[in-house]
């Protein structure tokens, strides 16, 4: 076929791929990296879209103003906080009508009272308590607050209060949060805080950039005895990306002169361009094709088409070099077509295992890697050749006598003891699930997290109980349950239960108020109070609220009621959604009150904790690399035995493969990595080039493929390592993940591939 026809087919192939490409949706739903299980996917919906995760927590600090100056500061920032930046800006209590929601819940104290307030109530109604209260009242009635404090002292005499106020506190944001003049301040007086809830999503990436750009001008404006400390989601992302953005400059430009580098060192000719740009056309035609596949496409997925690169250019090197050596066009081809498809093959079979995965985007990157190898090894064969003139004086031929392989018995001595530290080392490298260790963290933001949870506690660290039903009352009694668990082991929880019980649980504590107040009881305080009262100078009928109160007929709190007075409690712990009501609970996400909760609560009660989701994450990984693993080697070994049909040779191909993943297991260690969810993805580059070089030198060390497979091994190996290994120097954790396993693995491979499997190849024959 005609240069120019191959030439113009090419090019049609590739605009017809670019406008495929331009119609395909990139879907960047962290949901394609998680295991498709309903438990899985549901905790990671309620973890997304729990209203911790939509906050902004924002601290004033000063050394030298005032309490009341730097509540001063803070309302000044405050009105600054706009829409459509901020859907709700809180400095103060949830409540603006503190009297009127505790009057209210006074009201409601036989409903609320459990057995165990009830005998704390026995102990405020003997003779002494009751005239300690009394006089207590009368100080207060006189004093300047007696404007304020007077309808609560009216209803509540004998201090019964005391039994709400503790109730409350399963309300506060942290026992570390102060109040002071309606605004959160810390406990030396130093810290007010500002919590700003955002309906800007944290993968809205240049709506959040504009948010973190307009707080950060706001925080410049304060004055210079006003230090802020900012802490959010947003925050974390907006960073990341950034961190991402001057990466990929940096990492793109020392690939790109690493490539110019190899190529006028070792290609120097037009037809060595077509290589390096081979897999750029490969990459957008298999794009193209996996559209027809899917509608959308993983961001994670299309990412990693970098993989494809890195394993296609190895097939249009190895036809390069071997179309350099001084043989005719039909004897290159007889002896490399052979080897070049087994190579394939082994890729190929690679991916063709991480279509098992229980990750969406694992399969999606399987594909797109199968797809694209498949089109590689068409285009190195049929297209390629094409391309050259055997007789081109433009066209280096390489000599033999410059590819002499030192077989010194030390490598084999540095090979043994690299490899058995490396399977060591696999032992102790830990699986990380937790998507935030991917991410980039500045030393700033650290210290400002550090700030925050020193200030005022781990505010944003909870893990959620949730209830739900269809039935808000059957919801609510769940919650009781939950409550009722829980408050046996730990005071430290926010609920809403000892304000909102059901119905059927405030019936029950109100036929325990009853019982509790007898006839004879109600007659002796009765008389009690109003003696003192006589006593004080107050008029005899002053405290007959109260003794209402105690004679008050059973009227439940409902729900509709309680969002009416206090909408703000009511709609940080009450949801509703898809016909169900759930009910949250939040308490320390800890390993020990985990494990307690798991034991206790009712089974109806979902546990959500982002470090136990971290802790189930990472053990998927490991379980999909575990077959992974196997999977790969079983193919991998089977393709092998089926290309040399001799069980020494294939253990001998084998080499690169276990000296790169060792390899990879010594870089992980000497930089203190973990496998995750990016980095594990790398692997089938290595195992897939590593199983090239394996079986390319081994047909070399046979007299089967000219001198040049070395070079072409080696050359291979450095575009992978100038593609890949580039990202080493990249301080975003995943990138530089990715980059470490990469340089370790591809070198591994390569090296052990050029000295030790010929010194083992001389020992077998």
């Amino acid at each position: 076929m005609p240069k120019k026809i191959i030439l113009l087919l090419t090019l049609f192939l590739t605009c017809l791929a670019v406008l495929f490409i331009s119609k395909l949706k990139i879907d960047d739903n962290i949901t394609s990296l998680l295991p498709q299980n309903q438990e899985t996917l549901h905790t990671f919906s309620l973890l997304q879209s729990a209203p911790l995760f939509q906050k902004i927590y924002i601290t004033l600090h000063s050394d030298s103003l005032s309490p009341n100056e730097l509540i001063q500061q803070a309302d000044i920032l405050a009105k600054q906080l706009p829409s459509p930046f901020f859907s709700q800006v809180i400095l103060e209590p949830p409540i603006k009508n503190k009297t009127k929601f505790f009057l209210y819940l006074l009201d409601n104290l036989p409903n609320l009272c459990s057995l165990n307030d009830l005998a704390y109530l026995k102990q405020k109604t003997t003779p002494a308590q009751i005239k300690q209260s009394m006089q207590k009242n009368y100080e207060l009635l006189v004093s300047p607050l007696s404007t304020f404090i007077k309808p609560i002292i009216l209803k509540d005499p004998l201090h019964l209060r005391e039994i709400l106020i503790s109730k409350l506190k399963n309300l506060q944001i942290s026992p570390q949060v102060k109040i002071l003049h309606n605004h959160f301040i810390s406990k030396d007086k130093k810290n007010i805080l500002i919590i700003a809830q955002t309906p800007i999503k944290i993968t809205d990436t240049h709506k959040v950039k504009n948010l973190v750009l307009y707080l950060n001008k706001l925080i410049k404006k304060l004055p210079q005895k006003v230090k802020a400390h900012i802490i959010g989601a947003h925050f974390y992302a907006f960073y990341n990306a950034e961190r991402i953005k001057k990466d990929l400059k940096i990492t793109l430009g020392v690939s790109i002169l690493g490539l110019i580098l190899i190529y006028f060192l070792f290609l120097r000719s037009w037809q060595g361009i077509i290589v390096l740009i081979m897999p750029m056309l490969v990459l957008s035609w298999t794009i193209a094709l996996i559209s027809l596949f899917y509608s959308q496409i993983s961001g994670f997925a299309l990412s990693f088409g970098a993989v494809l690169t890195g394993i296609s250019i190895d097939y249009g090197l190895h036809v390069y070099f071997a179309l350099t050596s001084k043989q005719s066009l039909k004897n290159i081809f007889s002896t490399i077509k052979k080897p070049l498809f087994f190579s394939a093959l082994t890729s190929i079979g690679a991916f063709l295992t991480l279509l098992s995965a229980n990750l969406p985007a694992l399969r999606q990157l399987a594909l797109l890697s199968i797809l694209g190898l498949c089109l590689a090894l068409a285009f190195s064969l049929f297209f390629l050749p094409y391309f050259f003139n055997l007789n081109s004086p433009h066209l280096t031929h390489l000599s033999s006598s410059s590819k002499n392989i030192n077989r010194n018995k030390y490598y084999f001595i540095f090979w043994i003891i690299l490899v058995i530290s490396g399977a060591i080392q696999f032992l102790y490298i830990p699986f990380n699930g937790n998507l935030k260790s991917l991410n980039y963290i500045p030393k700033e933001l650290s210290q400002q997290e550090q700030y925050l949870k020193k200030t005022w506690g781990n505010i944003r660290e909870k893990a959620i109980i949730l209830v739900n039903d269809s039935s808000l009352q059957k919801a609510l009694k769940l919650n009781d349950l939950v409550y009722f668990k829980l408050i046996q082991s730990t005071n430290n929880l926010n609920s809403l239960a000892p304000i909102l019980p059901s119905i059927e649980t405030q019936y029950k504590n109100y036929q325990d108020w009853k019982s509790f107040w007898t006839p004879n009881k109600y007659s002796n305080i009765y008389n009690q109070i109003n003696q003192i009262a006589k006593n004080l100078g107050f008029t005899s009928n002053t405290f007959d609220p109260f003794f209402k109160l105690v004679q008050k007929k059973f009227t439940p709190i409902t729900p509709s009621n309680l969002k009416k007075i206090a909408k703000p409690i009511y709609s940080s712990f009450i949801f509703h959604q898809n016909n169900q009501y759930k009910i949250f609970t939040f308490i320390p996400d800890t390993s020990k009150l985990y494990q307690i909760s798991k034991h206790i609560l009712p089974p109806e009660a979902k546990i959500i904790s982002a470090s136990k989701f971290q802790h189930q994450l990472a053990q998927t990984i490991q379980n999909e690399l575990s077959i992974f693993f196997n999977l790969a080697s079983c193919f991998i070994l089977l393709i092998l035995y089926f290309y040399f049909r001799n069980i020494k040779k294939v253990l001998l191909a084998s080499i690169p493969i276990i000296t790169g993943l060792t390899s990879i297991c010594i870089g992980m260690w000497l930089f203190k990595l973990q496998f995750s969810i990016i980095n594990i993805v790398s692997i089938p580059l290595v195992i897939g080039l590593a199983a090239d070089y394996g079986i390319f030198m081994l047909s070399h060390l046979q007299k089967k493929l000219s001198t040049n497979t070395t070079q072409a091994i080696f050359v291979s190996s450095l575009t992978t390592l100038v593609g890949f290994g580039a990202l080493a120097i990249a301080k975003h954790p995943a990138m530089h993940s990715i980059g470490i396993t990469v340089l370790f693995g591809i070198s591994g491979a390569a090296i052990s591939t050029l000295f030790i499997m010929p010194l083992l190849y001389d020992f077998i024959k």
